[in-house]
């Protein structure tokens, strides 16, 4: 995440806490603010983000994700072509090794950082001058605090106006020399503040507040953060002397006299006596015992506020890339008998782009007429078949065994004859019983698993999950883009929607409790209640939802349990495939 989107993530966590404020700043413990304000400062200063689902950006980047609903009937999504190159995009331009010159807004940034960090910087090392000729108080009510507090060091200065504390590892509690040294109320009152405010480590959150500021000065929320958080710093440390000591009246009275005193601006000191004197004093006097309800109020308030609004959108899975393909010399008559298909009672093949001066033709034999050779041309259609794009041919084959099916292809000067009888089923094959004797058939053209039913690690790394389905992707990256996303078996649409997860999906009621759902579908081609029969165009595979890049996600339910779909297709199914059985 960079400097900018930290910095605009921002703003909207120190407007949600500052409206809080305004709403329930008598309602609850002070300290609930400057915890709030400590997760604005982690927000903006954090190198890193913290992904939540539910964060108020998860939410966001849902909605920017819907996209637009495809009406059933609206017409035959394109087919991506197999095994094609992906063009690169136009106009991308080429990669250089010259550095890129450095940036006008980033030395702006710079500078403005580096002048408020050496005045902060300039400021503390002019007071800390002035404080190294202070003196360690004798006598009096200061000296017998100062015993009673060892670790704390009480000392006496004639250059300041108001009493302050500086310092972390050795504190200092520094008084004016012009002090009323015989008001022990007013004495016991100040010291026991700036013992609080020590306690309470204000002089780091005055640090981070300090390193807010420098880092995003362009921010005017940053600004509001500073002003605002150092005012909740004294509401926190007047209510802990409060109910400390009690008798807020008189508290309220030492505050008021030394406000007529106050020092100058020391931002990385807390003071006695600072800005904003009528509402502290306010403060002080609404204060009320702090119930169990509030404080229980104030930890949910801090962790929602963190959770919804300090946390940054769910990542998107990261695409699991896979090794390289070593890279073989193939042929495009190869590449031809390794794009053939069965499916539903047809066969088809896609040809490859490369190549020039195709001629194929298609014929058979079957066993029962002891003749008739039936030839398929493809320059032209025919009963039996039909172009599906410009690359893709399919066409049904006959019902019954074939003595032949033989496919010749020839194109720059080779030529193949490739036996299409191995890619047909059986005669007689059975189909699972759980589908009612009805065979199913592939959903989609991609043959290619590129994630398998049952337990998986989450992708980008974490821990195991279960996968309730089986995703088919393409033999290239993005290549089943578009391809038809078929009904395996005859039913009825039971929902065809969109899901934040699943992106555009179908779930085909089949009967007997069993159900088939297609997901992360780029468009639909059904609704809700319609019949669909088996080989039925219903979707075409997309990449909606939470999806690593065009796939169909593909699942079979028995009873609302969730099956190997593996299990599901036949033994012959899946060798022409090339998949393992279940």
């Amino acid at each position: 995440m960079s400097l900018l989107e930290r910095s605009l993530a921002g703003v909207l966590l120190i407007l949600v806490v500052a409206s809080l404020r305004a709403v329930a700043r008598d309602r609850l413990p002070k300290r609930t603010f400057v915890a709030l304000w400590w997760v604005a400062v982690l927000r903006l200063l954090a190198p890193f983000a913290l992904p939540s689902r539910l964060s108020v950006y998860t939410l966001l980047a849902s909605l920017r994700r819907i996209p637009a609903r495809v009406p059933a009937g609206a017409g035959t999504p394109i087919r991506a072509v197999p095994n094609a190159v992906l063009p690169k995009a136009a106009g991308t331009a080429p990669q250089t090794a010259a550095a890129a010159p450095f940036p006008v807004w980033t030395a702006l940034w710079l500078a403005g950082m580096v002048l408020l960090a050496s005045w902060f910087a300039a400021s503390y090392i002019l007071s800390q001058r002035k404080f190294r000729t202070s003196l360690p108080v004798k006598d009096g009510c200061a000296a017998d605090w100062a015993k009673a507090h060892p670790r704390v060091a009480v000392r006496v200065s004639d250059r300041i106006s108001a009493p302050l504390t500086y310092g972390f590892l050795r504190p200092v509690i520094l008084l004016p020399k012009h002090m009323d040294w015989e008001d022990r109320t007013a004495l016991t009152h100040i010291l026991t503040h700036e013992y609080v405010h020590i306690r309470h480590l204000d002089g780091v959150t005055k640090l981070a507040l300090v390193a807010v500021l420098c880092v995003h000065w362009f921010n005017p929320a940053a600004w509001l953060l500073y002003a605002l958080a150092n005012r909740d710093i004294e509401l926190a440390c007047d209510e802990a002397v409060v109910r400390l000591l009690g008798r807020p009246e008189a508290y309220a009275r030492t505050l008021l006299r030394m406000e007529e005193t106050k020092t100058g601006c020391r931002p990385l000191y807390s003071h006695f006596s600072q800005n904003a004197i009528e509402e502290r004093i306010k403060a002080i006097m609404k204060l009320k015992k702090t119930s169990a309800l509030a404080s229980v109020c104030a930890l949910l308030l801090v962790a929602g506020v963190t959770t919804v609004f300090a946390t940054s959108a769910q990542a998107e899975p990261v695409p699991q890339t896979e090794p390289p393909v070593p890279q073989t010399e193939s042929t495009p008559l190869e590449r031809l008998e390794s794009s053939i298909v069965y499916m539903d009672g047809r066969l088809s093949f896609t040809i490859p782009e490369d190549g020039t001066g195709w001629s194929i033709w298609i014929g058979g034999r079957m066993e029962t007429d002891g003749g008739g050779m039936s030839v398929h041309y493809l320059e032209a259609e025919s009963a039996a078949g039909s172009w599906e794009g410009e690359k893709t041919y399919r066409f049904q084959v006959a019902d019954g065994p074939y003595e032949s099916l033989t496919m010749f292809a020839a194109v720059d000067g080779e030529e193949r004859d490739i036996d299409l009888t191995a890619y047909l089923p059986e005669s007689g094959e059975a189909a699972p019983a759980e589908t009612g004797g009805q065979a199913m058939i592939w959903p989609t053209e991609g043959t290619r698993i590129s994630s398998c039913f049952g337990k998986r690690t989450t992708p980008g790394g974490g821990s195991a999950v279960t996968h309730n389905g089986v995703d088919i992707a393409g033999a290239e990256p993005g290549a089943i883009r578009g391809a038809a996303v078929y009904a395996v078996l005859d039913g009825t649409v039971e929902k065809a929607d969109f899901d934040a997860e699943y992106g555009n999906y179908v779930l085909l009621d089949h009967g007997g409790g069993l159900e088939t759902l297609c997901s992360q579908c780029e468009s639909l081609s059904v609704k809700a209640g319609d019949t669909v029969k088996r080989g039925d165009v219903i979707a075409a595979v997309g990449s909606t939802g939470k999806a690593t890049g065009p796939f169909l996600h593909f699942e079979v339910r028995q009873d609302g349990e969730p099956q190997d779909p593996l299990g599901y297709f036949s033994e012959d199914t899946l060798d022409q495939l090339g998949l393992p059985w279940r």
